[in-house]
């Protein structure tokens, strides 16, 4: 729309015009918020996997799942990549 008129008593939410710095100071912080999200999500699905396996059986073994070295291979392999990118994100922001 080009040259509306919008009476003053009629705006309800005004927000700030972002300049191109803003953007880009925006998105710079970026990393961060979204990548602490994706750690959580990861954190929390291993330890789903974690709690499932133990309570798992597995015909003909007597022993749930969590026994498996399989289980214990790729379970400490989630580990260390939820450690790696606590680890990027900590060094990330310390150079911050």
């Amino acid at each position: 729309m080009k040259d509306a008129f919008v009476p003053e008593s009629s705006v309800i939410l005004e927000r700030p015009v972002l300049t191109r710095g803003g953007v880009i100071n925006t998105f710079i912080r970026a990393p961060f918020s979204i990548g602490a999200v994706y750690i959580g999500i990861a954190i929390a699905t291993r330890n789903f996997v974690v709690d499932f396996m133990k309570d798992r059986p597995r015909f003909p073994l007597k022993k749930p799942m969590s026994h498996l070295p399989s289980v214990y291979n790729k379970v400490g392999e989630m580990d260390m990549l939820i450690e790696s990118a606590r680890a990027v994100m900590v060094e990330g922001a310390a150079e911050g």
